[in-house]
């Protein structure tokens, strides 16, 4: 069962899009305000947060970094322009849907946002068959290459979260760009993805769901 967070203060608009969800086929938990949804978010795991982006006690720009790593985030709003989707981004929200929604248009970004998240979950840690084929066959190359590539992540990932700490956009690229490559070498599907979505937008949010992708990348070694 999908289950999906709404956060919404305004009662008709939360009853409204508490039931758009529901067509999807989904659990819907509804929350009245950011204090509540984060108590939601520590005892419970969600496939999709659909959220407001001004409620009483906060505001998403200021809510979607504390939001768990790797979860999803529509915002809905009825300001919908380039400097507002811009600020979305910066935080990490991965879609913005306007107001007024229909339900069609609802359940049609909520699957596709489901689907891209479901895909994620199922690509493979390492797609030995690629990297095998890169190298001719050679599995004494593969092997000896995931060794480097056990030994030089840890190095890597102190770099990139150092790099971040300090605003040092230039170094990130430059060592996600490193990273790619190597990625894409070894077949290292989920990984290489990673880094692709923090390279677009270097946000808090996506440095943690990197971080997480890394460990289970260096687990599978």
């Amino acid at each position: 069962m999908i289950r999906i967070l709404l956060i919404e203060d305004d009662d008709i608009s939360r009853a409204f899009l508490a039931e758009a969800l529901a067509a999807s086929e989904a659990a819907v938990t509804a929350s009245g305000g950011f204090t509540e949804a984060l108590r939601h978010c520590s005892d419970n795991r969600f496939d999709l947060i659909v959220s407001d982006i001004r409620l009483g006690d906060g505001t998403l720009y200021e809510l979607a970094p504390r939001f768990p790593a790797g979860t999803p985030v529509l915002a809905t709003t009825a300001q919908l322009d380039a400097g507002v989707r811009a600020r979305l981004a910066a935080v990490g929200v991965d879609s913005v849907l306007g107001k007024p929604a229909t339900v069609n248009e609802i359940r049609r970004m909520v699957e596709r946002m489901l689907a891209r998240a479901v895909y994620r979950a199922e690509s493979l840690v390492f797609d030995e068959t690629h990297a095998l084929k890169a190298l001719g066959g050679n599995g004494a190359a593969l092997r000896s290459m995931k060794s480097l590539f056990k030994l030089e992540l840890p190095e890597m990932a102190g770099k990139i979260r150092h790099a971040f700490e300090g605003g040092d956009t230039d170094a990130i690229h430059a060592l996600l760009h490193k990273l790619k490559a190597s990625c894409g070498f070894l077949g290292a599907n989920r990984l290489l993805e990673a880094c692709m979505q923090l390279d677009q937008q270097p946000d808090p949010k996506r440095l943690e769901c990197f971080m997480q992708t890394l460990d289970e990348t260096l687990a599978s070694l």
